[in-house]
């Protein structure tokens, strides 16, 4: 073989192996690279669907500061008296304000009047047991030594999960002695999370961490329930990722899944770049 040939061939080998590591090179870095930028996009969109979820709890918060922080819910809480009831407690309270339950307590603990209602049915229904043992079973919900004190957040009940507040009960100055606690939930049920989609532009839904139907590719997450801010991203397939995170109750322990789902145009316009 001519010495020319020889050296063409070694030319075409060479650009041939420096194009084959290139193209790798550039695989590799590019398409991590835009990976990278698809899972910090999903998470923000996981913190904004959490933060919007925590966004209606302080609304419910503000509009019971309006209720237990009220001299006419004050002698009420005190005395019962059917006037503030009839006046206040109708059931175009509830429909108006979105609420499934108010629950009126005393500064000993006791139930001075309460209601739960069924936005659907627009109709009065008994108060959730599981509610009720919530209260009994612990202080959090009602006992209250400061006037500043609030409690909001999630529960779980045997129904589902509910959005709720609870303040102590004070003069219209925020003044004391407390004299009792007044707690608001609404029900974090298809309509509201259907309001959670609707604010966010998000494909969303919320799942319960005891589901048995939840995705083994979650269950690892379980184990460090502990961390509550922990933000899971999951590629489904070429077309779909998933996001998770972990949702607490009012005691803090873990309840939920908020799950979104988003198309991987990221991925995809790295793959074009490619």
């Amino acid at each position: 073989m001519k010495l020319r040939l020889k050296s063409v061939i070694a030319v075409c080998v060479t650009v041939f192996m420096l194009l084959a590591i290139f193209s790798s090179v550039a695989y590799v870095v590019v398409l991590s690279s835009f990976s990278e930028l698809e899972k910090e996009h999903v998470m923000e969109n996981v913190q904004r669907a959490k933060n919007v979820l925590d966004g209606m709890i302080a609304d419910l918060d503000r509009f019971l500061l309006d209720w237990s922080c009220w001299d006419d819910t004050y002698y009420f809480v005190m005395d019962n008296n059917t006037e503030y009831i009839e006046a206040n407690l109708l059931d175009l309270t509830f429909i108006n304000a979105e609420l499934n339950a108010m629950i009126f307590i005393n500064s000993s603990g006791q139930i001075v009047f309460g209601k739960a209602f069924d936005l659907y049915e627009q109709t009065a229904i008994p108060i959730s047991q599981s509610l009720l043992s919530n209260i009994e079973d612990s202080g959090l919900l009602w006992n209250y030594s400061e006037t500043t004190n609030h409690v909001s957040g999630l529960l779980l009940l045997q129904e589902g999960p509910m959005l709720i507040a609870s303040r102590p009960v004070t003069m219209s100055s925020g003044e004391g002695p407390i004299a009792g606690a007044l707690i608001m939930g609404r029900n974090l049920d298809d309509a509201k999370i259907q309001e959670l989609t609707q604010k966010t532009a998000l494909t969303l839904n919320v799942q319960r961490l005891d589901d048995p139907q939840l995705q083994l590719s979650f269950q690892s997450m379980r184990s460090d329930s502990a961390d509550s801010e922990q933000i899971l991203v999951k590629p489904q397939n070429s077309d779909t990722i998933l996001g998770y995170t972990l949702l607490s109750d009012v005691y803090g322990n873990p309840i939920l899944v908020l799950k979104v789902d988003m198309p991987r145009n990221i991925y995809k316009q790295g793959l074009a770049s490619l």
